[in-house]
């Protein structure tokens, strides 16, 4: 038969390696989390890069048109003046229905 300090001696070395396990699984998840974290923050990093450049781009060409437009209103004044008193007109008669 098994003595009482025997049970002792091998309960405690079950709780040793309950808590040695224990551990190693909060390593093992503390480094999985570490590379998705990882992962993570190069994807939003090329993420961010996409945007700048999409929102260069959109800028661009906003201005590319802002100046196309510009240009048509100096060349054409009378032109430019009906089409936003027409606008205008288009505007008020909508916002007037409700």
């Amino acid at each position: 038969m098994t003595t009482n300090k025997e049970l002792e001696s091998e309960l405690a070395q079950a709780r040793k390696d309950i808590a040695t396990l224990a551990s190693l699984a909060g390593e093992k998840a503390r480094a999985r989390t570490n590379g998705i974290a990882e992962g993570l923050e190069v994807a939003l990093n090329d993420l961010s890069k996409e945007a700048r450049s999409a929102f260069e781009h959109a800028r661009s060409e906003g201005a590319a048109a802002r100046g196309a437009v510009e240009g048509q209103i100096k060349e054409n004044p009378l032109l430019a003046t009906g089409i936003a008193f027409g606008a205008g007109i288009l505007v008020a008669a909508l916002l007037g229905r409700r």
